[in-house]
């Protein structure tokens, strides 16, 4: 099965804040507001989405995005800074007992690329709550995220790593 055949669900939702001709104009608060609900409810419709697929014995790929403008619930440290993460992937795993693999993908000078393929991530005990499952999810995908970043910094957006920059440090144990 070819990659481009598989299913993909993302509540990623991009609007541009200024003018112009093909697309529409958002400014002020109540612009940010709407994009916060048709954030809210693209990714509602792809979490849904992915239960079905998942439900009929699918693979799909889930694009997280964690690196600039996703702000959520569960606090995770990513290279030494404090991210409040989005779970909904965690969640759809947890209750489809979907395998996560984790993929980090780098772009060379030359044009070459490369995909590597991690092993999934694991829930250590299947007796946990689901609360916890997610966590364990999510400190995983956290782990896995501070390898990409150090294994291949450049494959990043200058915006990614601006914005994890600004993130807050947090002390050493």
């Amino acid at each position: 099965m070819e990659v481009d055949s598989l299913p993909a669900i993302t509540p990623q939702l991009r609007l541009r804040l200024d003018q112009d001709t093909n697309e529409r104009s958002l400014q002020g608060e109540d612009s940010l507001a709407a994009i916060a609900v048709e954030q809210a409810r693209r990714g509602a419709n792809a979490l849904l989405q992915g239960f079905r697929l998942l439900g009929e014995g699918q693979i799909i790929r889930v694009y997280i995005d964690n690196g600039i403008a996703s702000r959520g619930n569960w606090p995770a440290v990513i290279c030494g800074k404090q991210y409040m993460m989005r779970a909904g992937w965690a969640d759809l795993a947890v209750q489809t007992n979907a395998a996560v693999i984790p993929m980090a993908a780098a772009i060379y000078q030359d044009g070459s690329f490369e995909l590597k393929f991690l092993p999934a991530l694991k829930l250590s005990n299947q007796d946990h709550t689901r609360e916890e499952k997610i966590g364990q999810l999510i400190e995983q995908y956290a782990q896995f995220l501070s390898y990409a970043y150090q294994e291949y910094p450049w494959s990043f957006g200058w915006r990614v790593m601006e914005n994890h920059y600004k993130m807050p440090d947090v002390a050493p144990e």
